[in-house]
């Protein structure tokens, strides 16, 4: 139980700090009369370079594609959750709705979980409850994240796949086909030999997701 108490403390103080990073370095600077205030500045300065930079690459990605997309930043992503949802700066004012396709320019991210007013809930691929339809080449099955892997199960052993195919969403669902996933890594058989398991790899950093694309389903 103290374990528990000291771990909501942590959370507790990290938020806080997350809510003052706008002043948090003039706080510092207060505290320590010997901090370089030119070097603060300029590592300022250089986060903001980046941000931009890192926003023009995914308007620039965001125009090379033929849907309708809405960009936006990512707002938080909860810390004992860090692998199951993301909370973005749109929602219900800005008509995004739930099941909606959430990527960048590597790929398939998640899909939108739940919408309040100005912000949303992303249920990431690498959430154990995700189940989307893929396709590889001619062949459908299921995108999953099993054992700490991006996997795509339901594909028989007769089904032609080879390392190195491209994996994309299927269309059979709501979502709109073509979407990059990823390609495939790996290859095996499940116990009774008459199942693949194709183990995805993803460009995805999920560690660093900052600006995201929302495509409307069809």
């Amino acid at each position: 139980m103290k374990k528990r108490y000291q771990r909501y403390i942590i959370i507790l103080i990290l938020f806080i700090l997350l809510l003052l990073r706008n002043s948090y370095n003039h706080f510092i600077i207060l505290l320590n009369h010997n901090f370089d205030y030119q070097k603060i500045v300029n590592l300022l300065n250089t986060n903001l370079i980046e941000e931009n930079k890192r926003l023009g690459q995914i308007i620039d990605f965001q125009n090379t594609l033929d849907y309708d997309v809405i960009t936006s930043k990512v707002k938080y992503r909860d810390l004992l959750d860090f692998s199951d949802t993301i909370t973005i700066y749109k929602g219900d004012k800005h008509h995004l709705k739930k099941g909606e396709v959430v990527l960048n320019e590597d790929g398939l991210i998640g899909l939108i979980k739940k919408t309040d007013q100005y912000t949303s809930i992303v249920q990431l691929i690498t959430n154990k409850n995700s189940n989307i339809s893929v396709k590889i080449n001619d062949v459908y099955g299921i995108l999953k994240y099993q054992d700490n892997h991006l996997i795509v199960s339901n594909i028989t052993n007769f089904d032609l796949i080879n390392e190195g195919d491209l994996i994309y969403t299927s269309g059979l669902t709501d979502i709109p086909s073509n979407i990059y996933v990823g390609k495939v890594k790996k290859i095996t058989l499940s116990n009774l030999g008459i199942e693949k398991i194709v183990e995805v790899e993803s460009k995805v950093d999920f560690n660093n997701l900052d600006y995201v694309l929302i495509v409307g389903l069809k």
